[in-house]
């Protein structure tokens, strides 16, 4: 799924948080599951993107951490962060 990166809302829902400069590596979502609330992304770098409807938290998984995640508490922080990470590797 393509994205241009204009600023605007990242919806969870559909699985559109990827925004990407055309210049770019091309990031996208892969594949997206939905198992009873629990959604999983899967980024087409290899990093992913959970979140667990028990806890209401999201995990981002990003391939360049290893065995290392961030647990954020909103959509709000779990945009932010993918977009800034997004925005990293346009950058490299």
């Amino acid at each position: 799924m393509q994205n241009s990166m204009e600023q605007e809302p990242c919806d969870f829902s559909h699985g559109r948080f990827i925004k990407h400069d055309k210049s770019s590596n091309n990031i996208y979502v892969v594949n997206k599951l939905n198992n009873n609330g629990n959604i999983n992304i899967f980024l087409s770098d290899g990093s992913s993107i959970a979140y667990i409807k028990d806890n209401n938290k999201y995990y981002f998984y990003l391939v360049c951490m290893g065995d290392w995640y961030l647990i954020l508490g909103s959509e709000v922080d779990l945009s932010n962060c993918v977009n800034t990470y997004i925005d990293s590797i346009v950058t490299l």
